[in-house]
């Protein structure tokens, strides 16, 4: 998802019986043109290291797998998904320490992004944080985070914390700094695009969203996202108009979804009404004050 070149990875069994090597597995990006290797590969040839504006790259992925492992035969992984990818280079906090002098012994380098699968659906807690290559680290989000983060001694977590000084405080910061100006914004981004394209529908585009308690990082991330979404068109009312589609400033929230002659006057009174299928969807609305 987040690599810069590769396209296909195979995985072949070679016994020592047999003259050759027998391919047990395959995944490839089938949609690969050279518009999204430029995309892809941007950071690496980006002009400025720390352009004056945020860039956004964002581009779809269609990858395809076969053999092993393969959701047909018994596995996890699925024969065709489509994964949307929103990244970005440089923004607010992020791109004023890549220029701090202080900091040059860092090489900090403000790219961030996420990505999500728009089909099949999945968990709604399924996501990871990846430096490039995905880290161990379960984010309780539907969505993956990907950054130049600042990683642990054994390289297998985030480094975060409150209570540093120096180069220690500096490297929790810098995550703080690009989960905040970089990756929340691409995330906005991607859920706005998926509906804006079509790529999810009213009954699917809730699984794009927060939904579970977060901590640390992660509720960083999920507070700025919140505050992104608030002006963008990302929550669906059936009686909107006139699109159906409403920023969360604007809509309302019924209290109790189960009073269908309440909801029924105010259909009919085109109120920008929005009615969740998830109970944990419409908590984390209010809690972060989207709604």
């Amino acid at each position: 998802l987040f690599l810069k070149n590769v396209e296909c990875i195979e995985i072949y069994d070679w016994k020592a019986s047999n003259e050759c090597p027998t391919m047990i597995h395959r995944t490839s990006i089938s949609n690969a043109t050279e518009n999204i290797r430029k995309r892809r590969s941007y950071v690496l040839d980006a002009p400025l290291r720390v352009p004056p504006k945020p860039v956004a790259v964002d581009y779809i992925l269609d990858i395809q797998s076969t053999g092993i492992g393969v959701i047909e035969n018994g596995g996890k992984a699925h024969g065709t998904e489509r994964w949307m990818v929103c990244n970005q280079l440089g923004g607010g906090r992020a791109s004023d320490m890549a220029n701090d002098p202080e900091l040059s012994h860092m090489k900090l380098i403000p790219w961030a992004g996420v990505a999500a699968r728009l089909s099949p659906p999945h968990d709604a807690n399924f996501g990871k944080a990846y430096c490039f290559l995905p880290l161990p680290v379960q984010i309780q989000l539907p969505i993956h985070v990907n950054g130049y983060f600042e990683l642990s001694s054994n390289r297998r977590d985030v480094w975060s914390g409150s209570d540093m000084a120096g180069d220690g405080q500096a490297r929790a910061q810098w995550n703080e700094s690009i989960v905040q100006a970089i990756a929340a914004p691409s995330y906005v981004r991607l859920v706005a695009s998926a509906i804006r394209t079509n790529c999810v529908s009213s009954d699917t585009y809730e699984l794009l969203f927060p939904q579970k308690p977060l901590s640390g990082l992660w509720d960083l991330l999920c507070i700025e996202f919140m505050k992104g979404i608030r002006s963008q068109p990302v929550l669906f009312s059936d009686c909107a108009e006139p699109s159906k589609w409403v920023a969360p400033s604007q809509c309302i929230l019924p209290d109790n979804d189960d009073d269908s002659k309440l909801l029924e006057i105010l259909a009919g009174d085109r109120i920008p009404l929005v009615k969740l299928q998830r109970k944990e969807l419409k908590e984390a609305l209010l809690k972060y004050g989207s709604c």
